[in-house]
């Protein structure tokens, strides 16, 4: 434990020999972990994002104006035996209309002078977990689509552009996130090298009285591990206090539009944050091992 001490110490002091360059190292680790965090918090938030629009999909049959009550009953007859469909609402085309005013709000005086029955009878359709599955649910429209049936309409198509949006901000995210990485990684490797040619003299003395590798490369260990858990604990906490305020003020930062998918921002799970706070000291030993594995020979 004494030893340890004496390491700590030497990495303390090896640290304050080189404010500015520590600085920077400690700055840009902090940077790195907090676009890391954002990340994750952007990642997490468009997951949970994704997972409500699935769950809130429906599908919708539109009746013509001649269907009788014989074809409608024929259709009511293959969603009640659906395993697909966890139930449904038939609406008048007054009643579609009516909701149709309420979804538009402030907006609704742009269907001034259409009559009640501008739209079509309808059942709207909600689905099951399996019923949202892409070839499911086409399978469940083409089994709709019988004599007197006008159309059947579902965000399926719409939910797989979502999703291959999702995809693509996954993969940029992840892009950007291994450069800032790389970036960090070099910063501190640098940070160790300088110091390991700042030491060099004494290094050769410490071998000459007989001093182990382990006793030289100690100290160089402990600096990056210092630098890269201060760095991802200040990026970190920033991170953690950016989503605070985003979820006290949502208006803030998201767009008045996103209001309609009814999803508040939420927080990582505890373990996201410790797996992004683990992740600095890693980064630290890392950066170190690549520097001294080519920079110091003992």
């Amino acid at each position: 434990m004494a030893r340890l001490f004496t390491f700590l110490r030497q990495a303390l002091t090896h640290l304050r020999r080189s404010p500015l360059l520590a600085g920077a190292a400690l700055l840009t680790i902090g940077v790195v972990f907090l676009l890391l965090s954002v990340f994750g918090l952007l990642g997490y938030n468009l997951a949970l994002l994704a997972e409500s629009v699935g769950q809130n999909l429906q599908a919708s049959v539109f009746f013509s104006d001649t269907a009788s009550e014989a074809e409608r009953e024929a259709v009511r007859e293959i969603l009640r035996r659906s395993p697909l469909v966890a139930g449904f609402e038939e609406l008048t085309p007054a009643q579609a209309m009516a909701r149709f005013r309420s979804r538009l709000g402030p907006d609704q005086a742009i269907l001034e002078g259409l009559g009640e029955d501008w739209l079509p009878a309808s059942l709207e359709i909600r689905l099951t977990a399996a019923g949202r599955d892409p070839a499911e649910m086409e399978r469940l429209a083409q089994a709709l689509r019988l004599p007197g049936v006008e159309d059947v309409q579902h965000g399926q198509a719409w939910l797989e552009q979502f999703d291959r949006f999702l995809r693509a901000a996954r993969l940029g995210a992840l892009a950007v996130g291994l450069l800032v990485l790389l970036a960090a990684l070099v910063i501190v490797s640098n940070t160790i090298r300088l110091a390991v040619y700042d030491r060099q003299d004494e290094i050769v003395i410490l071998k000459l009285v007989g001093a182990s590798d382990a006793f030289v490369k100690v100290p160089f260990y402990l600096e990056g591990l210092l630098l890269g858990s201060l760095g991802s604990l200040l990026g970190v906490a920033l991170a953690w206090l950016l989503s605070a305020v985003v979820q006290l003020e949502p208006g803030w930062l998201l767009p008045e539009g996103l209001g309609a998918l009814a999803l508040e921002p939420r927080n990582l799970p505890w373990e996201g944050w410790v797996a992004l706070l683990c992740g600095g000291p890693a980064l630290g030993v890392i950066g170190t091992r690549l520097s001294l594995g080519r920079h110091l020979r003992v």
